[in-house]
């Protein structure tokens, strides 16, 4: 009997978080619930809570003009040993 390890876990890590930043540069929070651990859904206590938070956050920032300058994901992921 042989194995071989050619496969590909989808999406890769890359995309994940490039999904996560794009979600939250658009806002799209029930979108980021979905995609939630849930411990840090206990530690919101509910969607509406964390969409709500984050929204004033969104306002706050409008007003005082910060944007984020980058989102872009650096090539240097490193698998840490556990």
């Amino acid at each position: 009997r042989k194995f071989v390890k050619d496969f590909t876990i989808e999406p890769t890590l890359e995309e994940l978080v490039s999904r996560i930043l794009i979600g939250y540069k658009n806002g799209q929070y029930d979108y980021l619930w979905d995609l939630m651990h849930a411990d840090d859904k206990v530690y919101w206590e509910s969607k509406d809570n964390y969409k709500n938070l984050l929204s004033q956050r969104d306002a706050i920032y409008k007003e005082i003009s910060y944007s984020i300058k980058s989102s872009t994901i650096g090539q240097n992921i490193r698998q840490l040993d556990i």
